[in-house]
């Protein structure tokens, strides 16, 4: 898929950064990776595969930007927690 050079910058702020870069960088990848799997053309000739590749992507992505953002959450609630036990006791 995509690499760290082509990945947009993403911040809590931000969270689809340079979404036209990474969804060009994403159709070159699918193109070449269905093409080099079924042959010069398929993706061109198939583009409804070439879309699945890509909402599979975006759904990989998603999913570890929320994964990324649920353990930042877990660390907090758990900061939390010890602050609670250490001023409350068990």
């Amino acid at each position: 898929m995509l690499t760290s050079t082509t990945s947009p910058s993403t911040t809590p702020t931000d969270p689809l950064g340079d979404a036209p870069a990474a969804i060009t960088a994403c159709l070159r990848v699918g193109a070449r990776e269905i093409d080099a799997l079924f042959g010069e053309g398929y993706a061109r000739d198939h583009p409804e595969l070439l879309g699945a590749f890509i909402q599979a992507g975006a759904a990989l992505a998603g999913a570890a930007y929320l994964a990324g953002r649920m353990a930042g959450l877990c660390e907090a609630l758990d900061y939390i927690n010890r602050a609670i036990q250490s001023t409350c006791g068990d």
